[in-house]
């Protein structure tokens, strides 16, 4: 069992559900020098990095945040039964995520809020489960909030249209050195928004920028979180 941390009348709980140990820290930075890590052995925690290797360990989580008023997911790791096979660690997981969350004492439909910071096949995939052929909302009572702009882009990114470009002029980027993992947005992300269940939102307010893999610096939606 994962410790519960307490911020006022806040509750956090880390529900586990893989560690990915076969990404090179040159592949998750593509700028990076290797000599640098071998330079600076202190600089790396052990924990999560592996020196023999060379590969950085991946937590894949959600985080629980029970308020006196609230029950609130912060993404929803990658899910089972995806499809992903440009990413086989994240290929047709069998995972017992759901099994961790009740032993935290959360059920499913207890669930009021779903937060993702982005729209990630390792952030988004409890999203959705499979009932027969169809993708399902996991959390059938919450709000998923997320950024407008991101839903944006990998709407485009599925359709392949103009929307690509246009998402990423609005943030300011160019061509990223790579794009998320295809079927994302299928499985997970239009089922949320053809059920009702989405309430996007324009990333503004004060700003806490991040570094980030995805179009839009993740910290931002925290400052804009509309719950009631």
């Amino acid at each position: 069992m994962e410790p519960t941390y307490q911020i006022g009348d806040f509750s956090i709980t880390k529900i586990p559900e893989l560690t990915l140990t076969d990404f090179a820290a040159t592949k998750l930075l593509p700028n990076l020098d290797p000599k640098l890590l071998s330079s600076h052995p202190s600089w790396m925690d052990q924990r999560w990095f592996d020196a023999a290797s060379g590969n950085v360990l991946l937590s894949v989580h959600t985080w629980l945040v029970r308020t006196p008023h609230h029950v609130i997911l912060i993404d929803t790791d990658a899910g089972n039964e995806k499809p992903r096979p440009s990413m086989p660690m994240l290929d047709q997981l069998h995972e017992p995520f759901l099994e961790r969350l009740r032993a935290a004492g959360v059920e499913a439909d207890q669930v009021d809020y779903v937060l993702l910071t982005h729209l990630h096949a390792d952030h988004v995939g409890w999203n959705t489960r499979i009932a027969g052929e169809t993708w399902v909302p996991t959390f059938p009572n919450a709000t998923y909030i997320f950024s407008k702009l991101e839903q944006e882009y990998s709407a485009g990114l599925a359709k392949d249209d103009e929307g690509v470009q246009i998402a990423r002029a609005k943030a300011g980027l160019g061509e990223p050195v790579r794009t998320p993992v295809a079927g994302v947005y299928a499985d997970s992300i239009a089922p949320i928004l053809e059920a009702g269940l989405a309430k996007l939102i324009n990333v503004d307010g004060v700003r806490c920028w991040t570094a980030s893999s995805s179009i839009q610096p993740r910290g931002t939606v925290l400052t804009t979180l509309p719950l009631a």
